[in-house]
């Protein structure tokens, strides 16, 4: 295919004046026919007018975003882009993380569509930190072959960053966070009125500083952890390793919870609900064919209007649990 062929499609279609831009987002393989996108790109790979048409992949949105605190060590980051990129040049050339001049190692993810890049810290960001995360255009290509525009400047290459700061975990005399843990599922009581079921052995930790900061709730799901950040932090509720009220194969999930502690102070947090996964709630999926989900067994008995129930999970996702018809309480 040559630029003759380029012209001879714009000709039977708009018309195509020199000046008519290329619409960013255009996807020739998905438009179903012959038109305008159709004529840039052939024109755009036969006489070198990619940079002048515009038709470049660019950066569209950061999580975290450029300039946010207050970011989770154990956050992930997350690139996504106007176009499908090619994954064989998404390297750590492509697209690198550091802080204070440390060159991060994080597990590199392009999404099946390959118009998103996620990227695994492990160890996690250290706290306190100032990380900078570089796109850069003349390594990361998309489908065609050609350079991305991560600094969407209407040119191949170029670079783009995204900058954002991790939490503090720094601690201070007095400081601690107090609550309690129960199970979603209200029992009988000795008056006959429903009450709250408190989980002992629920171990809560600081993200980042599980070894030296966290809590067990006692029978009465009580817990008080001390010492605890100053100000913003984020936690791990593990519910699997509560004690008590666990049929066999069942268990609490574990839970991920924004707090905010007063300096010097004890802070109250109030109530979570962690809800009961049964045995038999995790289904694995099909990575072939579809896979249809039903609520277990033990569900069903409790609640036979749900017989019948389910969802069909098309080929290749992952695994997939069914919510419980049990009433559940809001979390604190």
């Amino acid at each position: 295919m040559d630029v003759v062929d380029a012209l001879y499609i714009a000709q039977e279609t708009v018309g195509l004046r020199p000046d008519l831009p290329c619409p960013r987002k255009a996807d020739v393989d998905r438009s179903g026919g012959r038109d305008i996108v159709d004529a840039l790109f052939v024109a755009q790979f036969t006489v070198g007018l990619r940079a002048s048409l515009a038709c470049l992949v660019t950066l569209s949105s950061a999580s975290p975003a450029n300039g946010e605190t207050g970011v989770a060590i154990s956050r992930e980051t997350i690139l996504r882009f106007s176009g499908p990129l090619d994954p064989t040049t998404i390297t750590p050339n492509a697209i690198r993380a550091q802080f204070g001049g440390t060159q991060l190692s994080p597990r590199i993810h392009v999404s099946p569509d390959a118009q998103a890049v996620t990227l695994f810290y492990d160890p996690p960001l250290p706290a306190s930190a100032h990380v900078r995360v570089t796109i850069d255009g003349n390594v990361a290509r998309d489908t065609h072959g050609a350079p991305i525009d991560p600094d969407d400047d209407g040119t191949p290459g170029g670079q783009a960053f995204v900058e954002f700061d991790t939490l503090t975990l720094t601690t201070l005399p007095g400081t601690s966070v107090c609550g309690r843990v129960f199970a979603s599922g209200l029992m009988p009581g000795d008056s006959g009125s429903s009450v709250n079921v408190p989980l002992q052995g629920v171990t809560i930790s600081v993200d980042g500083a599980a070894d030296t900061m966290s809590a067990v709730t006692d029978a009465m799901g009580n817990f008080r952890l001390e010492p605890a950040p100053a100000g913003r932090f984020f936690v791990h509720i593990n519910g699997k390793t509560a004690t008590n009220g666990v049929p066999p194969g069942s268990y609490y999930p574990i839970v991920g919870k924004a707090w905010e502690s007063v300096p010097g102070q004890e802070s109250n947090i109030g109530n979570i609900y962690l809800p009961l996964v049964m045995d038999g709630t995790l289904q694995p999926t099909s990575p072939t064919e579809d896979t249809t989900i039903t609520f277990p067994q033990a569900i069903l008995e409790e609640f036979p209007e749900f017989e019948g129930v389910q969802i069909t999970i098309p080929p290749g996702l992952t695994r997939v649990r069914p919510n419980s018809p049990r009433k559940h309480h809001r979390a604190a």
